[in-house]
């Protein structure tokens, strides 16, 4: 059955999305997470309830973060609830890909769950900080000026860099020729 989930995954076909959605609810994890991880290649936005479920459900870690990364190329409205879910996930992994594909859907409905990756108690990874900065930046929403202007305090010099450069796309910062005179 894993190896079936791989070889639809492969197909890239839309009409695999049915049965790899089906596949999700196998009672092996193997299976599931090659399922998820399959939904990647396929066009899915027919089965976003379902990956939506895995995301955020799925006992495995893996299973949810490949979920997640399918939810993402879906890059439909219908999957920011779940990733805005995913943001809190225990897995820094998990919370990382769900910043990654926010910031690819670029939707303000995941501001709020991108900001508070970064609020007042900001997440323990700094991967996971960079993709909320990323992402933040490319929502291009100016509500996200006093959590990105936190993050240039950031203690990982690619959170606090990647915040400069959402300010800049934010058009709140401006970009100052570096070079040097001698």
């Amino acid at each position: 059955r894993e190896i079936a989930a791989q070889g639809l995954g492969y197909l890239g076909d839309e009409r695999a999305a049915g049965p790899l959605a089906a596949a999700l609810k196998d009672p092996d994890a193997y299976v599931r997470r090659r399922a998820a991880a399959a939904l990647v290649t396929v066009p899915a936005r027919s089965v976003v309830p379902q990956l939506s479920e895995a995301a955020t459900k799925d006992k495995v870690w893996e299973v949810r973060r490949f979920a997640v990364e399918a939810l993402g190329w879906v890059g439909d409205p219908s999957a920011i609830p779940a990733l805005n879910q995913a943001t809190a996930d225990a897995v820094a992994e998990v919370r990382r890909y769900a910043a990654i594909q926010l910031g690819k859907i670029a939707d303000p409905a995941a501001l709020e769950a991108l900001s508070a990756m970064l609020d007042s108690t900001p997440d323990p990874d700094p991967d996971v900080r960079w993709a909320a900065v990323v992402a933040l930046g490319k929502l291009k929403d100016k509500r996200a000026e006093k959590v990105l202007v936190r993050a240039l305090s950031d203690p990982s010099p690619q959170v606090s860099n990647s915040a400069e450069r959402a300010l800049q796309r934010l058009g709140i910062a401006t970009q100052e020729q570096a070079g040097y005179e001698g």
